[in-house]
This record gives structure tokens, C-alpha cells and sequence, in this order.
């Protein structure tokens, strides 16, 4: 348990460090939207509904709007195969009232960067990259 508990506790911590960057960035206004909640979102397979694990999630249901965050707090730098697997699997999964227009925007954390893969793949999708060097100058910052 030892070996794993520094990664346990990076990840947990990085991940709460990524919605307290979301909950400074609202409320600088450059969200574009006044979360009316954030926090992370999961939900165990049940027969035909699959499992789903989100690591940052703010919502405004009023307004239809939501972001959704991946954090990856590892030695290696985000790819593009995290970036689809985000905006393509994971994202329709959230549960929302599809009777209405939302507005969802998508957002990276990493450790360790990310690759020019990972950059191509986001290209026109209104998605933002944030390393380690941008959390903490925008945490200092509040």
C-alpha cells in the first residue's frame, strides 16, 4: 500500500487543486458561466449502463451549461487517445435534460503536459490545455 499511497494521495490532491483552478477561474468570469455546483461525478455499471468517472464537472442548469475536466496526474503527457476518450465517450454519458441546447466546454489537467497529438485533436473544439506551471501561476494569482 505504501508504493501506491503518494500516487493516491498526488492524484486525489491534483484533482482538487484542478476544480479549485475552476472555481477561481468562474469567478474571474473567464468560465463564461457561474457554476452552480463543482465537484467530480461517478456512476457504477448497472446492467446496461455503463460506469462513468468524471474528474471535474461544474454545472449551471439554469443556463445549460457544464464543464467537464480530465485530470491526469502522471509521468507521461496527455495524448489524444485521453482527449477522444473525454469528448467522445465519456461526455454523452453525463446525464443532462437533452430536451435543451447545452453548452459544454472541455478542459485538461496534467502533471506533465501534453502531446502535439493531443493539441491536434482539440483543434476547433473550444477545449483548453492546463499543465502544472498554469495551475499553480493561476492559483498564486487568487
Amino acid at each position: 500500500m505504501q508504493q501506491h499511497l503518494h500516487e493516491f494521495v498526488g492524484k486525489n490532491g491534483f484533482e482538487e487543486l484542478c476544480r479549485e483552478w475552476v472555481l477561481d477561474y468562474a469567478n474571474s468570469g473567464q468560465l463564461g458561466f457561474v457554476p452552480r455546483r463543482i465537484g467530480s461525478f461517478w456512476r457504477s455499471r448497472s446492467g446496461k449502463t455503463p460506469g462513468l468517472e468524471i474528474d471535474v464537472l461544474a454545472i449551471n442548469e439554469d443556463e445549460h451549461q457544464m464543464l467537464i475536466g480530465e485530470c491526469k496526474f502522471t509521468r507521461e503527457a496527455i495524448g489524444a487517445a485521453v482527449v477522444r476518450k473525454l469528448i467522445e465517450d465519456k461526455t454523452p454519458l453525463v446525464d443532462i435534460d437533452t430536451s435543451k441546447e447545452w453548452t459544454i466546454r472541455h478542459v485538461f489537467f496534467s502533471r506533465s503536459g501534453f502531446s502535439s497529438d493531443a493539441r491536434a485533436a482539440i483543434k476547433g473544439l473550444g477545449c483548453e490545455f492546463v499543465d502544472l506551471a498554469r495551475l499553480e501561476r493561476d492559483l498564486k494569482k487568487s
